[in-house]
C-alpha cells in the first residue's frame, strides 16, 4: 500500500460552502470549505488508543520526518541539505516497502509510472551501489563544505522536531472506523494467546465507541457564503413606433396627436 491520503491524515471535514453565482450566464458553482478535524483527547485512555490506532499513518510519518530533517539541514547550509537528501535516498533504496510506496504515490500524482525499480535496480542504477555510495557522498559533501558539526546539530534538531510532529498528530487525530479496524487487525495478527485476543477485541470495541461518539459530536454551524459576479442581462428596449401599435398589428386611424386634437381619415381611405 502507498501513503494514506492527506485529507484523511488530517481528518478533514466539511464545515461550510462558498456559492458563486454568475448573473450574466446564470451559472451557479458551489465549493465546500473543509477544516482539519483534530481535537484533544478527552481522557488518558482515549489518548493511548489514539496513539495505537494512528500507527496506521506510519508511512506518512516518514514523510514528516524527512521534511523536518531536510528543513533543519537547509538552515545549516546547502551542502548539509544535500547530504541529508543523500542519506534519505539511501534509506528509501534499502527498503522494498518504501520504494513500493514511493513508486505508487508518484504514479498517483503524475498519472504514469515515474519511479521504476525492482529487486536489484532503481531507475536503472544498482540498488546495492546506491545504498553504499549515497551515505559516503553525504559525508564527503559536509566535510568539503566544512559543515560537519552544523550538519550533526541540524540532524538532531530535525529529529526532535519530527518526533514532536508525529506525537502531536497521533495525539490530536481522533479515531475513525478505518484506524479502528486496522488497529484491531494488527492486534489479532500479533495475538499469541486467548488473553491477547480478548484484549484486542476489548480495545477494538473501545475504539469503535470512540469513533462513533466522535462522529456524533456537533461540528459547529454550517456556514454558507454567497457571492455574485457579472451583471444581469437587460432586455432590449422596444422602439417608440412599436409601442404605438395596438395588439394584432392594426393601425389606429382615430389616434390623437401630441397637440390633443382628434383627426380622422377621409371616408373611403
Amino acid at each position: 500500500k502507498g501513503f494514506r491520503g492527506w485529507r484523511n491524515f488530517l481528518a478533514m471535514r466539511t464545515q461550510g460552502a462558498v456559492v458563486q453565482q454568475d448573473l450574466r450566464s446564470g451559472r451557479v458553482e458551489a465549493r465546500p470549505v473543509e477544516v482539519a478535524g483534530l481535537s484533544l483527547p478527552a481522557s488518558r485512555g482515549e489518548w493511548s488508543d489514539r496513539l495505537r490506532a494512528n500507527a496506521l499513518y506510519r508511512k506518512n510519518y516518514l514523510i514528516l520526518v524527512g521534511a523536518a530533517l531536510l528543513g533543519s539541514s537547509l538552515a545549516a547550509g546547502l551542502a548539509a541539505c544535500a547530504a541529508t537528501a543523500s542519506l534519505l535516498g539511501a534509506f528509501v533504496a534499502s527498503s522494498d516497502r518504501l520504494l513500493g510506496s514511493a513508486a505508487l504515490y508518484a504514479e498517483e500524482q503524475a498519472g504514469r509510472p515515474v519511479l521504476v525499480w525492482n529487486s536489484s535496480r532503481v531507475m536503472g542504477a544498482p540498488r546495492n551501489l546506491l545504498v553504499r555510495a549515497l551515505p559516503g557522498l553525504a559525508v564527503l559533501l559536509v566535510l568539503a563544505a566544512g559543515q560537519a558539526w552544523s550538519w550533526a546539530w541540524a540532524l538532531g534538531r530535525g529529529a526532535a522536531l519530527a518526533a514532536l510532529l508525529v506525537l502531536a498528530h497521533a495525539s490530536l487525530r481522533p479515531e475513525d472506523l478505518s484506524t479502528t479496524v486496522s488497529s484491531l487487525v494488527g492486534d489479532l495478527k500479533g495475538a499469541k494467546s486467548r488473553a491477547d485476543v480478548t484484549k484486542a477485541f476489548s480495545s477494538g470495541w473501545r475504539g469503535l465507541q470512540n469513533a462513533v461518539s466522535q462522529a456524533a459530536k456537533p461540528t459547529g454551524p454550517f456556514v454558507v457564503v454567497s457571492t455574485t459576479t457579472g451583471a444581469p442581462t437587460q432586455p432590449e428596449p422596444r422602439p417608440e413606433s412599436a409601442k404605438a401599435e395596438p395588439e394584432g398589428g392594426d393601425i389606429d386611424v382615430q389616434a390623437e396627436t401630441r397637440g390633443g386634437t382628434r383627426r380622422e381619415l377621409p371616408p373611403g381611405q
